[in-house]
């Protein structure tokens, strides 16, 4: 007996279903565009240096050296509070640089999610007290914060004193001498040293030996690795 519809042929089913892909594709694509505006007229609220439609700011950002201090240094003075730059039309980098914006912030119990360059850091540093959120946070501070009770640190203040004073030897050579003295790595050593003894009881003099102690070197590749990731 002869049928009232021809039997649909394969061509004509494929046609169908990649119909349906689409639609659902351009709608989930249309979702995530919106969601897209909208974030980028909320931050573009804050004060910041004109951007590219494309590159955002990239074209302005002189790279991670001298110059990007000095440009950060500019744009703090001209945005007294806060201020954003773009990398790029999507990625957004919102600076807080006044002690109130930063009260607000941080009183806040709404949760502060780990973003930028924090999250390439989570298979080396784990899912800790730094890179946690939420309850997970909570928790980890809870537990952590019995350890930084006076009556504990009280035995490692000798530790302290022995670290801060080669740390103080170095500033006070520079001194002498009348030159610069860049802090940032020898007081990563320091709280390198300090936290190697008061937590393991190891003294390798990692301060006499600088950069050149396999951590630091090490630390020191990662940090980089993971800022060239985050630009």
């Amino acid at each position: 007996m002869p049928t009232m519809f021809p039997e649909p042929d394969v061509i004509t089913v494929t046609v169908y279903i990649l119909s349906i892909l689409l639609g659902l594709v351009l709608y989930r694509f249309m979702v995530w565009y919106m969601q897209i505006l909208v974030k980028v007229a909320f931050i573009d609220q804050f004060p910041g240096p004109p951007k590219h439609w494309l590159w955002g700011n990239l074209h302005q950002h002189p790279g991670m050296n001298d110059a990007c201090l000095k440009w950060i240094l500019q744009l703090t003075e001209q945005h007294k509070t806060a201020f954003r730059y773009w990398f790029g039309p999507f990625k957004v980098c919102v600076a807080v640089v006044h002690p109130d914006t930063v009260k607000v912030i941080l009183n806040s119990t709404e949760p502060k999610t780990s973003l930028g360059g924090y999250n390439l850091m989570q298979d080396w540093l784990g899912n800790g007290l730094l890179l946690s959120k939420g309850e997970l946070w909570h928790r980890n501070r809870k537990l952590i914060s019995p350890g930084f009770h006076f009556d504990v640190l009280k035995p490692y203040v000798n530790i302290y004193n022995r670290t801060v004073e080669v740390f103080m030897e170095k500033m006070s050579a520079a001194a002498s001498l009348g030159t610069s003295f860049e802090v940032s790595s020898p007081l990563g050593l320091c709280t390198l040293d300090t936290m190697l003894q008061c937590a393991f009881s190891v003294q390798e003099k990692i301060q006499e030996q600088g950069d050149s102690h396999p951590f630091s070197k090490a630390t020191a590749m990662l940090c980089r690795l993971v800022l060239d990731r985050a630009l």
